[in-house]
């Protein structure tokens, strides 16, 4: 017990040392395991906790404390079968409790078991009496109950148990009534579905899935353009029976086209704007995929001119234009928010940090810092892209890292809610919860987090120099060199602070509650120079690796590549294999794709032998399957497998940049072939945008090409809008200028604001 509070107390390591001895000290009692597992489960070990608690379980089979954090930690790391066990032991020692009774039903449910699960809420059911009217804790088992029905394909039982229980007031929730009851009549085609939608979107006519399903029940295809007059007639119908409603108006937005869309946009936009809805342009933002509701839109909208700057490659004209939306209401937070990620994609990240400082806590070490703790995904991915545009990959693998952390946080917070949804019988929304968290790490934030962290780590495991290169120069710029010395100023005050006290008094809880930790790390230099980064890299894209259904769909052909990078230079050959099938069966012709087989054929031809048993077989097998036949034994050369794959392609400026990356890697070839491959970019008929033009000229600029400038000004000539190719002693002019006229403008939004006043 010592060592448990020694571990609160910031003596961490000695508390653990005392636990550790306390068990061996005694291997039998249950106190000794369970506070170990206490520690274990704080450190967010949760396989070694639940050894531990099974330890303790041996020797106090009926402990209630033990077995309900033995069931949460089951429920964490998914081990369902388990969880049953235990949770029929909490029922069978606990039967009066009616939450063991819904926890032994979640547990079947989640065990792929729905029909024990039924059973036993019915159980629970027939032990039930004198339940108040309204009562929310029976009224989410009832909810839940119908569900499993309803899974089970009893519709009419469902039908009839809800029913039965809203007429009773037995369920409180009436948007839950009447969503279950649209939907179990619309699958049994009853002719009362078409009045049960119609009362459902009435009750919320802002909900989009409502429309959705209404549309679903009556057979009118959302994604048929074949079906869109019908569907635009009967939203048409709900516009005018709901004139304050924006549902429908959003959703004829999506389904219409042409004139018809051209008719429907514009009052959209205009009502929208005089309300001054900031998140306008957001909501619009999914209807640019179409080329032709985009140019509609784009004549239409003040943002946009930002937007079409970017595109063509001007970004800090983007972040100027976007800068002089925002002076149009400085208070506007959406429109700060663009302007501050317009200027990091411009590259100006401490006028970024002072853009996103106006929302963020005065006291803290920097706008950054704070962000981070708010968990601003947002700016922590743009950020990170922006310090590597720049040349500082360990501030940008910082942020990326801090992202993972992000995600790591969401993930262990679910904990807590394995015990509070089962007490508050919130059973509906925590399986929901359980779902989403099996998909948490498909989510695009973590992919692309994870994807460029890895690349990071392995260019450093290519080239260690480049972390010698980085601590030789000074990283920050000087809002991070404030920030840094403010922080230190602040940790000096605080331990200034703590000299004085002679005797802290000892019954102060602050006194025994851990300091806020320090930043061991400010410049990312010893994250990106650890021995392990490959073993980092290694973690981070793992959970990609295991994702199922539709959350594998978000992991693309670069991500896979990655995995491949990252396998390979740890010599887990399958795994390597593995990554590349995976990239094959989405696009065997993707530029990354092809690389990595080059790559692949001239490693596997420096290895002294054939991989040993028992991965021999399988390796060769899986070889076989992935090498295209012109690759296999008496194939052709590399040199000549990627001019074909050149003149096959060469209307694609980024696999044309993929065959030059292919020579620089085979020896034989010349660095002026690699260059006029390069410039074949800009051959005729050939598809090239600006970022694959910046690609190119990275790459050239890698290889210390003489022809850097050449390709520069041709750059700039194919893109004449374009800022992105300036040189660096132009490029700070222009960042100058960006900024340069917001003062003027705001004095000028001031004064006509008081002569309207």
């Amino acid at each position: 017990m010592k060592g448990l509070v020694l571990t609160h107390m910031s003596r961490r390591e000695e508390g653990i040392e005392l636990v550790k001895k306390g068990v061996r000290l005694d291997l039998t009692s249950h106190i000794c395991w369970h506070v170990f597992g206490l520690i274990q489960k704080a450190d967010k070990n949760y396989e070694e906790a639940l050894k531990s608690y099974t330890q303790a379980l041996r020797f106090d089979k009926e402990n209630m404390n033990l077995l309900r954090d033995s069931a949460q930690l089951q429920t964490h790391l998914r081990l369902f079968d388990n969880l049953v066990d235990t949770r029929h032991t909490i029922l069978k020692l606990r039967p009066n409790q009616r939450q063991n009774w819904i926890a032994l039903a979640v547990a079947h449910h989640l065990n792929g078991n729905p029909k024990e699960a039924k059973m036993v809420l019915e159980h629970y059911q027939y032990s039930l009496k004198n339940v108040p009217d309204y009562d929310y804790e029976h009224s989410e088992t009832l909810l839940y109950y119908i569900s499993v029905l309803e899974e089970l394909g009893e519709l009419s039982e469902a039908l009839s148990i809800l029913d039965t229980s809203a007429k009773s007031r037995a369920i409180v929730d009436r948007t839950a009534i009447l969503e279950i009851r649209a939907r179990i009549l619309s699958t049994q085609n009853a002719p009362e579905a078409d009045e049960a939608w119609r009362a459902l979107i009435e009750h919320n006519p802002d909900n989009h899935a409502s429309y959705l399903g209404y549309l679903s029940h009556l057979g009118i295809s959302t994604t048929s353009p074949s079906s869109s007059p019908e569907a635009l007639s009967k939203l048409a119908e709900f516009v005018t029976l709901l004139p304050r409603a924006t549902a429908p108006r959003r959703l004829q937005l999506t389904l219409s086209s042409g004139d018809e869309f051209k008719a429907l946009i514009k009052p959209y936009i205009v009502q929208n704007l005089t309300k001054g809805v900031p998140s306008l342009f957001a909501d619009l933002k999914s209807l640019y995929v179409d080329d032709e509701k985009r140019q509609i839109i784009q004549d239409l909208l003040h943002l946009c001119r930002g937007r079409t700057l970017k595109r063509v490659g001007d970004y800090l004209g983007a972040a100027r234009a976007v800068n002089e939306a925002r002076l149009l209401d400085g208070q506007d937070r959406f429109l700060n928010t663009k302007c501050g990620k317009y200027l990091l994609r411009a590259g100006m990240v401490e006028e970024a940090n002072k853009m996103f400082g106006m929302f963020t806590k005065k006291d803290a070490p920097s706008p950054a810092s704070d962000l981070e703790d708010m968990q601003s995904l947002l700016f922590l991915l743009e950020e990170a892209a922006a310090y590597a545009r720049l040349g500082k990959p360990n501030m940008a693998l910082k942020r990326y890292m801090a992202v993972k952390k992000v995600f790591e946080e969401i993930e262990d917070d679910q904990f807590d809610f394995h015990g509070y949804n089962l007490r508050k019988f919130t059973v509906g929304i925590y399986l929901k919860l359980l779902s989403w968290e099996i998909q948490l790490r498909s989510q695009p934030e973590y992919i692309k987090a994870a994807v460029e962290a890895s690349k990071i780590f392995v260019s450093v495991s290519d080239n260690p120099s480049l972390v010698t290169a980085l601590s030789s120069t000074s990283q920050l710029t000087d809002a991070e060199k404030k920030a840094k010395k403010k922080a230190k100023k602040a940790a000096a005050a605080s331990k200034a602070q703590e000299d004085k006290k002679a005797q802290p008094n000892v019954h102060d809880r602050a006194d025994l509650e851990p300091a806020p930790p320090k930043d061991e790390d400010p410049d990312g230099l010893k994250l990106l120079a650890a021995p392990d980064g490959l073993e980092q890299a290694a973690k981070l894209l793992h959970p990609l690796t295991t994702l199922e259904g539709e959350g594998a769909k978000h992991v693309d052909v670069e991500a896979w590549v990655v995995v491949y990078d990252v396998a390979i230079r740890r010599k887990k050959l399958l795994q390597a294999l593995g990554a590349l099938n995976r990239a094959a069966s989405l696009d065997p012709t993707h530029p990354s794709f092809h690389i990595r087989l080059v790559d692949l054929k001239l490693r596997l031809a420096s290895f002294p032998h054939a991989p040993p048993a028992p991965i021999g077989d399988v390796f060769a097998e899986s070889l076989s399957k992935l090498l295209p036949e012109e690759l296999r034994e008496d194939g052709v050369s590399l040199e000549t497998f990627n001019s074909q794959y050149l003149q096959r392609w060469g209307g694609d400026a980024k696999k044309v940049l993929a065959a030059a990356r292919v020579m620089r890697m085979l020896d034989s070839v010349p660095l002026e072939n690699v260059e006029e491959t390069v410039f074949g970019i800009f051959g005729e008929g050939v598809d090239v945008d600006v970022p694959t033009a910046l690609s190119a000229l990275d790459f050239l600029t890698s290889l210390s090409s003489s022809r850097v400038d050449e390709f520069r000004g041709k750059c700039q000539a194919k893109f004449e809008l374009s800022t992105a190719f300036k040189v660096p002693a132009e490029l700070a002019k222009l960042k100058e200028q960006v900024l340069a006229s917001e003062v003027g403008d705001a004095v000028d939004v001031s004064i006509q604001g008081q002569g309207q006043a």
